[in-house]
């Protein structure tokens, strides 16, 4: 595998590749390329493309941190619950394509349209003290607010066997989704701290104890 591209050079490295994959973007230069002050899960970043004769120009790269916050990370993964949402009314990126394998980028990655100017509230510092919904009116904080908690409704009505989304089920945890999801995340904070405060493991026995059928 070649030796993962500095954040620096990804642009240059990226552009004959956006070339190859993108119709009507033969000449186009990548520009405004920058990474998001949002997320640390991925690193993302955001460009344009000048001289682009397609129907879009703002795209995202998204590549796995140095560091994962996750036991189990997996950019493959996001591709394709993003490519298959694409078959619901859920609003999702078109994602152009993935390469997990030998490249010249040194490491996964994958390529995604722009919705318009969409931006996710502050991460650190917290949204409460920054960032787009610290700095919304009232009316615009309830809107995104339950914009959120209706999106993540239409989610649960999916129908994840037409969707074809089987591979998220995690059967090594459990043999329910509820099940899986607890001991997930007990297997998941022990990976991340093998001393866990006392609190941590109340609560992990009280989610436990209150596992139930959906």
């Amino acid at each position: 595998m070649t030796d993962r591209t500095a954040a620096e050079d990804i642009a240059p490295a990226l552009e004959p590749i956006v070339r190859e994959h993108i119709p009507g973007t033969r000449g186009a230069k990548i520009v405004n390329f920058k990474r998001t002050e949002r997320g640390f899960s991925t690193e993302t970043y955001l460009f344009d493309l000048d001289g682009a004769t397609g129907e879009s120009s703002g795209f995202v790269f998204r590549r796995p941190p140095e560091v994962s916050l996750f036991p189990d990370y997996d950019l493959r993964r996001q591709f394709l619950v993003t490519q298959r949402l694409a078959k619901s009314d859920l609003a999702v990126p078109h994602v152009r394509w993935i390469d997990s394998g030998d490249n010249p980028l040194g490491s996964p990655y994958y390529v995604m349209d722009r919705i318009g100017n969409a931006e996710a509230p502050s991460d650190f510092p917290s949204y409460h003290s920054a960032g787009t919904y610290f700095e919304a009116d009232e009316a615009g904080r309830a809107k995104m607010w339950w914009g959120c908690v209706e999106t993540i409704a239409q989610i649960h009505r999916l129908d994840p066997d037409k969707l074809e989304l089987g591979f998220l089920s995690y059967p090594q945890f459990g043999t329910h989704p509820v099940e899986q999801a607890v001991n997930y995340l007990d297997w998941a904070v022990r990976w991340a701290s093998p001393d866990l405060p006392p609190i941590f493991d109340k609560a992990l026995a009280w989610l436990r104890e209150n596992i139930y059928q959906p």
